[in-house]
């Protein structure tokens, strides 16, 4: 009888804990959106030194995650092939958006530097405040940044081009459980039909 009553007390706990990290999750996306007072300014921040103007991705998600946590009272698994086609879609979306920061001689130490002088300004001076002129200079963020720069090292500016493309028809294919052939179908379909009225 004590075996069972401890079970379930373990039991409630844990689906408590999860209701609790979920509302939490809830509440930094809320006040990083609203950016409310110091908290939502610290937050808003560090989701912009992370993903720098696609930050709102950011929260997003972690609205998300907080929502399903309380409404399922569980963590989801977070390496299924639909959440890898996310990230990858996500990550490609972000070194995609660093492109421009990175010059034709790539510098690894100074790209970063330069980006991280970026995205650490409103952390570094409390007074100043990061509109969205300044944001979007941001680019891909630190995450955009060091992973766009390293591509760029390993495969030249025009070569990263190529390596976002196949990330971005990698997290596809992962995401909506579809082959190559399903996306080029996709993607020509308007150009055969096209040609089926012009011929």
């Amino acid at each position: 009888m004590a075996k069972k009553k401890k079970k379930k007390e373990e039991k409630t706990s844990f689906a408590y804990t999860n209701e609790l990290t979920g509302l939490l999750l809830i509440l930094v996306g809320i006040v990083g959106f609203g950016d409310f007072g110091i908290v939502g300014n610290f937050v808003k921040n560090f989701a912009i030194f992370l993903c720098g103007q696609f930050y709102f991705i950011l929260l997003i998600l972690a609205l998300i995650l907080g929502i399903y946590m309380v409404a399922k009272r569980k963590t989801p698994k977070f390496l299924t092939a639909k959440l890898v086609g996310v990230y990858i879609l996500f990550l490609a979306v972000l070194m995609l958006a660093h492109q421009n920061y990175i010059p034709e001689t790539v510098n690894f130490a100074e790209v970063v530097k330069a980006t991280f002088n970026t995205v650490t300004l409103s952390f570094r001076d409390s007074s100043v405040v990061l509109g969205n002129e300044s944001i979007m200079q941001t680019g891909g963020g630190m995450i955009g940044c060091i992973v766009a720069t390293a591509s760029a090292v390993l495969f030249g500016k025009t070569g990263t081009y190529v390596v976002i493309v196949i990330f971005a028809l990698f997290g596809i294919v992962m995401l909506f459980n579809v082959t190559l052939a399903d996306i080029f179908g996709f993607v020509f379909k308007p150009f055969k039909f096209y040609m089926l009225i012009c011929c």
